[in-house]
């Protein structure tokens, strides 16, 4: 019979054999940062950002209020509830009073509209923002067009700004040291061991150049991305038909100006880099054909950019845009409602 000396012996060694080399993996893995690399599993050792990135110093609470005016209100998703977020940025450059809302807390914007109708505080700009891969989920009300569209109300006057200069500090990743999470380091370990990196897809990239983590020559994308394959022109056609119901909705007051902007998909910025074929169903142009429905478009807008050399507009460890993304996205939002004359720099 084994002593329960000899049997504590051998398990404590058992222990030791496989905790000892989890332990050391763990402490050797940086910090989750981004989605990407928390839902599939991957290291921020390989994913995680490397070139230098900027936040801004002063984080603006801008969660909006029904009841108050603002100059400007958006209803937007993750793309726009960020501390840096290209929001942030608009409202601080600016000094426009802009209201920021959820729009999982508002799944109908309809019924948003008509409660912002009620209580007689409609902004001068209504600005509705989805990532790109909800828009069939999030735009599905109507089936037609509406029969005559409204475009921007010629009565209103540019609502004045002045510029500032916003003040931004350095991000870093966090790379501490830590003994914080064993369970992810063991499901680490699991996922790259079979493979198996559920809702995020790892694809080769033709360029290195694009993103400054280590493994620049993968891209992370998620999942939900790779939908848009199943999209039918006649589901982009009626998102177009919903947009067009939601800016007839809120411009029937003469008070404020719809513009929708849309959050391209990681796949549909950097497809063309991706060494796979049909790796994105994006047809926003449908959106932007139709000359009355004010819609900003940004994936032209970000793919010219990366053409130009820009690096990390995306992180490579999330599906999300970097500070420079958000910088970039806020600047052209304020040079289209400048050139829409909806807002005027003040002389």
């Amino acid at each position: 019979m084994i002593s329960f000396k000899t049997y504590t012996i051998a398990l404590l060694i058992i222990i030791g054999l496989f905790f000892i080399p989890l332990l050391v993996l763990d402490l050797k893995l940086d910090s989750l940062t981004g989605d990407l690399t928390r839902i599939g599993k991957f290291s921020e050792n390989e994913y995680g950002w490397r070139m230098k990135s900027f936040q801004l110093a002063e984080e603006t609470e801008l969660k909006g209020d029904i009841k108050q005016y603002y100059d400007v209100i958006i209803l937007g998703d993750s793309f726009s509830h960020n501390p840096s977020s290209w929001v942030t940025i608009l409202s601080q450059s600016t000094s426009l009073k802009v209201g920021l809302f959820e729009v999982n807390d508002y799944l109908d914007v309809f019924d948003f509209i008509k409660r912002l109708k009620h209580n007689k505080n409609l902004p001068r700009i209504f600005i509705y923002q989805s990532v790109e891969r909800k828009l069939k989920e999030r735009l599905k009300k109507y089936n037609e067009c509406p029969l005559k569209k409204s475009y921007y109300s010629n009565n209103l006057s540019a609502i004045e700004y002045s510029t500032n200069d916003i003040e931004v500090i350095p991000y870093f990743l966090n790379r501490r040291i830590r003994i914080d999470d064993l369970g992810y380091t063991l499901k680490y370990v699991q996922a790259n061991l079979l493979a198996e990196h559920g809702q995020v897809n790892q694809f080769k990239l033709k360029n290195a150049s694009l993103f400054s983590n280590l493994k620049s020559d993968n891209i992370l994308v998620f999942s939900g991305d790779l939908e848009t394959l199943n999209w039918t022109n006649k589901d982009w056609v009626k998102i177009k038909c919903n947009a067009l119901q939601v800016q007839n909705y809120i411009n029937e007051t003469t008070l404020t100006d719809f513009v929708f902007l849309v959050a391209p998909d990681k796949t549909t910025v950097y497809k063309k880099y991706i060494d796979k074929n049909n790796i994105s169903g994006s047809h926003l142009e449908v959106l932007s054909l139709d000359i009355m429905l004010n819609f900003i478009r940004l994936d032209d807008f970000l793919i010219k950019k990366i053409e130009q050399g820009e690096v990390d507009i995306y992180w490579p460890n999330d599906t999300h845009w970097s500070y420079r993304g958000h910088q970039l996205v806020a600047e052209n939002v304020i040079r289209y409602l400048t050139n829409k004359k909806l807002i005027k720099k003040a002389n």
